[in-house]
């Protein structure tokens, strides 16, 4: 009897889990530099204005574009200030504004916070979302990975979405 109630409890934390695995969102994207304006300071200090152009899908089957406005400060190669806005379109049209900082981080790889602060149509439900993401640069490409704990309710939206 013990072992059948210890098997029982596996199986339950398994699927607990398991279920728990299905509540994130997860984005990837990558794309290039549209423009990287820099001043360099004989101090070390940079400043940087920066623009660019992504392409990215999530764990759902969602998938779109993304353009992105950047003003960054840095300090002999590390970021001090990190401020990042972008829009991202979906398959349906519309569009979810999030904001990225990622302070004390070096140029090449980071990780950071992500907000979505605004949307439309498909993404209301999701404004208001914190997310972790991550960033890796190579010549002028990026890489990049958002993940956010999302609700039930959110996760039936989003699957809905790519249907």
């Amino acid at each position: 009897m013990k072992f059948f109630i210890f098997f029982i409890a596996i199986i339950y934390i398994s699927i607990s889990i398991a279920e728990d695995k299905n509540l994130y969102l997860e984005t990837t994207a990558s794309g290039s530099y549209v423009t990287f304006k820099s001043m360099n300071m004989k101090n070390g200090t940079n400043v940087i204005h920066y623009e660019n152009d992504m392409a990215w899908t999530d764990n759902f089957g969602n998938y779109g574009s993304a353009f992105c406005y950047g003003s960054f400060i840095s300090k002999n190669k590390v970021y001090t200030k990190f401020d990042l806005y972008c829009e991202n379109k979906n398959q349906n049209g519309h569009i979810l504004w999030s904001y990225y900082t990622r302070p004390n981080t070096e140029y090449d790889a980071g990780t950071g916070e992500a907000f979505f602060v605004d949307g439309n149509g498909d993404y209301e439900n999701l404004v208001g979302l914190k997310c972790i993401f991550s960033t890796k640069y190579f010549e002028k490409k990026i890489f990049s990975k958002t993940k956010c704990k999302i609700s039930a309710k959110q996760k039936e939206f989003l699957s809905r979405m790519s249907k």
